[in-house]
């Protein structure tokens, strides 16, 4: 009896080790002043709930292999009025996220969330990307606390 159950307790050690998890791949504007805190909370959910992640910014992604990812965790963020949005020039590249599974996630000032989060939508469709979840919120007015519960609220959303 010992034998069968250590026999499928290492057939099961082998599966799991020979079909490990596919990491969420976790893009982002770029790292600055403003996006940096959101990163670290963002971050900290990610490893708190063992999701397993790589992370990159958007301007390291032309050309990448999207291949080993399993979804995509995408936060977007106006950056300070200006019109340089990494996030949405990657989109705009046509990258190979057909059929791939996101999660969008977008922090901006109350003028042009609803505007960047509309935009980070419509080419996430226009790339055949299945969005399935966005999570978007002026931030200006927040507490760190509910900073920090949005973003465990962006984690959780994601496949």
């Amino acid at each position: 009896m010992k034998k069968v159950i250590l026999t499928i307790i290492m057939g099961a050690l082998a599966l799991t080790m020979a079909y490990p998890e596919s990491p969420v791949l976790f893009i982002y504007e770029e790292s600055n002043e403003n996006i940096d805190p959101w990163l670290e909370r963002l971050r900290s959910d990610l490893d708190s709930r063992s999701i397993a992640f790589e992370e990159k910014s958007a301007s390291e992604l032309a050309g990448a292999d999207l291949s080993p990812y399993g979804a995509i965790f995408l936060y977007g963020a106006v950056m300070a009025f200006t019109f340089k949005e990494p996030v949405r020039d990657w989109l705009d590249s046509g990258p190979d996220i057909a059929d791939r599974k996101v999660s969008l996630f977008v922090t901006a000032n109350r003028w042009f969330l609803d505007k960047y989060t509309g935009q980070l939508q419509t080419r996430l469709e226009k790339n055949g990307a299945e969005t399935v979840d966005v999570i978007s919120s002026a931030t200006k007015d927040l507490t760190d606390e509910q900073k920090s519960e949005l973003a465990a609220k962006a984690v959780a959303a994601i496949p």
